[in-house]
């Protein structure tokens, strides 16, 4: 397919079909995976953040070049200012800010000790307990309490509903777009690349092996693909 170079930091990423020791690579379980990383828990599986930070390199180069969505510039929000490595992140992978920023996305621990926090409580564990009883008077515990536990991130997910292999496409459609690749060009490559992936087809009555049956279809993605780099400046996401 025929691209010309108008974005420059930005790039079609292909979807895997195969795992590289065999079988299908199902994207849904990106909704359900693990999401302890190295003894410490984060809000979604870490996909979920790369694809976060693949957008906002997005609408940071839109943004360099005075792209415009719905008549106003795009501009990315003060929000993200603690995600700054004093450099543009246009010029980082994910893998280089992720180890120096991972902690932003991390929720709190258990704790020893005192604390004047708000967001814990202090409780004393009897050490000559079996783990199996503290366990049990512990869930005991947090049952009768009137505090109200619930997992709070310092940059937290919104509440939109979007299955994590449609953003995929959705971005992909956004870089073909800016790329000024025709609408029929982008049906024959998605139909391609995504044709047989899990998940991909909305329409039941759709040929599993066609993700876009019509050209209507496309510029739909296109469209909710700028509200939500729209969403994505401000800091909401997905």
């Amino acid at each position: 397919m025929k691209q010309s170079n108008v974005l420059t930091v930005n790039k079609i990423i292909t979807p895997r079909k195969k795992k590289s020791k065999g079988g299908d690579v199902d994207y849904s379980y990106f909704e359900t995976a693990k999401r302890t990383l190295k003894g410490n828990t984060i809000e979604r599986n870490i996909q979920w953040y790369r694809m976060w930070f693949t957008y906002l390199k997005l609408c940071y180069e839109l943004e360099d070049r005075g792209e415009k969505i719905k008549g106003k510039k795009i501009k990315v929000s003060k929000f993200y200012d603690e995600w700054q490595l004093g450099k543009s992140l246009l010029n980082v992978s994910f893998d280089d800010w992720w180890e120096q920023k991972k902690h932003l996305f991390e929720l709190q621990k258990i704790k020893t000790g005192s604390t004047n926090s708000d967001d814990y409580i202090v409780v004393s564990v009897p050490v000559n307990r079996t783990k199996q009883d503290l366990v049990r008077d512990f869930n005991e515990y947090l049952n009768s309490s009137n505090q109200k536990f619930t997992n709070k991130a310092l940059y937290p997910f919104s509440k939109n509903i979007i299955p994590f292999i449609r953003l995929h496409i959705q971005y992909n459609c956004l870089v073909m777009h800016y790329n000024d690749i025709r609408i029929k060009e982008m049906m024959r490559w998605c139909n391609d690349k995504y044709g047989g992936i899990t998940g991909v087809i909305q329409n039941k009555q759709m040929d599993e092996k066609v993700v876009f049956g019509f050209e209507q279809s496309v510029t739909r993605v296109i469209g909710k693909g700028k509200d939500r780099l729209l969403d994505v400046a401000k800091g909401i996401f997905p």
